[in-house]
C-alpha cells in the first residue's frame, strides 16, 4: 500500500489534491490511501505508527516553517518523498535543502503534479520486494521497507 500524506492548512485545497493524487494512482493501477492532516503536530502524531512514502507540505503551516519540519523529517527517514506546495515561490530554494521530489506552486498545476507523483511512485515501484505464496496458493508481493520480520516453519 502507498501511503499519502498531505499537511496543509488549507482544507478545500487538500480534499482537492486528494482526489486528484486517488484518481492518479488509479490511472497507474497503484493502491493507495490518501490521509490529510491540518497541522503538524497531528502529521506528527500519524508518523509513530505509520510510515508514509509521500508527503505534500504546506511551506507555512501552522504559523511555523514547513521547510524546518520537512529536515528533521529526514533524521527519521531519508527515502519519504516530500513535495512542497505553497503559494510563495521565493521559498523554493530554502526548501531544497530538505532534499524534495518537488516544489509545487498553488493553485497547484495537474501537469506538474502528475509528473512529480509519477516519478515518486515509478521510484516506489522499482524498490526490492519478495513474493509469498501461501498454502493455498495464493501470492502476495510485499516490499522490503514493510517486512518486520519473518518467521519461516518447516520448508
Amino acid at each position: 500500500m502507498f501511503k499519502i500524506a498531505i499537511c496543509d492548512e488549507g482544507q478545500l485545497e487538500a480534499e482537492e489534491l486528494s482526489r486528484y493524487l486517488s484518481a492518479l494512482a488509479g490511472e497507474i493501477s497503484l493502491e493507495c490511501s490518501v490521509e490529510l492532516f491540518p497541522n503538524v503536530r497531528l502529521f506528527q502524531k500519524a508518523l509513530q505508527g505509520t510510515r508514509f512514502q509521500l508527503v505534500f507540505l504546506e511551506t507555512r503551516i501552522g504559523g511555523g516553517d514547513g521547510g524546518e519540519f520537512a529536515r528533521r523529517l529526514r533524521v527519521f527517514d531519508e527515502e519519504m518523498a516530500i513535495v512542497f506546495c505553497s503559494s510563495e515561490s521565493g521559498r523554493a530554494l530554502e526548501a531544497y535543502s530538505a532534499f524534495p521530489s518537488g516544489y509545487l506552486v498553488k493553485p497547484v498545476s495537474r501537469k506538474q503534479l502528475r509528473e512529480i507523483f509519477r516519478h515518486v511512485a515509478d521510484k516506489a515501484r522499482k524498490k526490492p520486494g519478495i513474493l509469498l505464496r501461501g498454502e493455498d496458493g495464493g501470492e502476495v508481493r510485499i516490499g522490503v521497507d514493510d517486512i518486520l520480520y519473518i518467521e519461516v516453519f518447516g520448508d
